[in-house]
């Protein structure tokens, strides 16, 4: 069965089916859009929202080297 929402950083990387790079690749693709919306936002195109940002650095900085 699919989910219907997208993980969050902790699901990442609490994930036992993920291995360490993938955990790392989508959490950094997830970092990369939130800094997009970041811009957008600053650009005026959005109003204000709240961002992941912190909550998927801590789970980066998690991940074992």
């Amino acid at each position: 069965m699919r989910r219907s929402h997208a993980p969050s950083p902790e699901e990442i990387l609490d994930s036992l089916v993920l291995a360490t790079p993938e955990k790392r690749r989508l959490l950094l693709q997830m970092f990369q859009h939130e800094m997009s919306l970041l811009v957008a936002d600053d650009e005026g195109m959005q109003g204000a929202r709240p961002t992941r940002i912190d909550r998927i650095r801590r789970a980066l900085s998690a991940l074992p080297v």
